[in-house]
């Protein structure tokens, strides 16, 4: 099959940082705000910062190792890379090939795996689940030109054909749904109107315990503890 593409991002709203540059330079904004935070702080706070014992930091590394094996196992299985006109965009592909595909988009300071506590459960619905890392997150960068979420729904799009899929749900939450939603009207004509759905939905008590998602080590400028 063959798509239009690029149609979507000729919209002039610009969501993300327009380059690496300027995403390095609030990094460096945001670390100098932490070091001027700790070195300005009561006295009282920085003691106490100071009795984090050995097990604690011991216990923290633990489960950010477990975590960091979990998310390499997972690459492996089903991480994969597509370049479009905009970036080369990180994904990973999970469930039967020839079940309906949902193409899901994170929420803002999440990745890929943020859907991952409800993935199983999907997969066996069934659906073939195909979660994306949009820009500056998980393991895709930042493009060098300005760009919007109107892009993303571009790279979608490619992502889509670059994969043989005609017809896909298209979800997210948080930014992901804003995503979903810039993508609906631009693509949706280009099949019948049953070709893409949109599902712009709220976080499904993603995290264990009904809290966030668990870190994604390896995401773009992530460190351990």
């Amino acid at each position: 099959m063959t798509r239009q593409h690029g149609v979507a991002s000729r919209r002039p709203l610009v969501l993300f940082g327009s380059h690496r540059h300027g995403h390095r330079a609030r990094s460096c904004i945001a670390c100098t705000a932490l070091l001027l935070g700790a070195l300005f702080a009561p006295p009282t706070l920085r003691v106490e910062a100071q009795s984090t014992t050995t097990e604690q930091r011991e216990r923290a590394r633990t489960v950010y190792d477990r975590a960091k094996a979990e998310v390499a196992e997972e690459e492996t299985l089903y991480g994969g890379y597509v370049t479009t006109p905009n970036v080369r965009m990180h994904y990973l592909d999970r469930g039967p090939k020839d079940a309906m595909a949902l193409i899901w988009a994170h929420g803002t300071t999440t990745s890929a795996h943020d859907i991952d506590e409800i993935v199983d459960g999907l997969v066996a619905a069934p659906l073939r689940v195909i979660s994306i890392d949009y820009y500056g997150h998980g393991l895709t960068p930042i493009p060098a030109h300005p760009v919007s979420v109107y892009h993303v729904a571009d790279d979608i799009a490619f992502l889509m054909d670059h994969l043989g899929i005609g017809r896909a749900i298209i979800g997210g939450w948080s930014r992901g749904a804003t995503i979903s939603s810039a993508f609906y009207p631009t693509y949706a004509e280009l099949h019948t109107s049953t070709s893409h759905l949109l599902i712009p939905l709220a976080p499904p008590s993603l995290g264990r315990n009904g809290g966030w998602p668990r870190p994604c080590p390896g995401r773009s400028g992530a460190e351990g503890p």
